[in-house]
């Protein structure tokens, strides 16, 4: 009678043994499945900051030619307002000339 009675508190305990074992393998391996999934994000994070750099810099190129562009649209107007104003400069000096010549030319006479 003893020994049946401790068969079955062994066959207890092993079944309750082999429960918290597979238990335990069960939460290990969504542990496991976290893990890779972690790991898996941080490897893919890389090449998506890459990509999000990439578009960046395109846009910094495409934004950088366009005002260089307009920089060179605004001196060329620029240049060409000065080269008006020295055309209408040279052309008052001229004028100031003839009238100082032909005031010089009053005074002789």
């Amino acid at each position: 009678m003893f020994s049946s009675t401790i068969t079955i508190i062994n066959s207890l305990g092993l079944v309750l043994f082999i429960f918290l074992v597979f238990q335990h393998f069960g939460k290990s391996t969504g542990s496991r499945s976290k893990f890779i999934e972690r790991i898996s994000s941080l490897e893919e994070s890389p090449s998506e900051n890459q990509k999000v750099i990439d578009e960046l810099s395109q846009n910094i190129d495409a934004e950088f030619k366009f005002v260089n562009k307009e920089i060179r649209k605004l001196g060329i107007s620029a240049i060409k307002e000065i080269e008006k104003n020295i055309t209408a400069n040279l052309n008052s000096i001229k004028g100031i000339q003839n009238k100082l010549t032909e005031f010089a030319k009053s005074m002789k006479l």
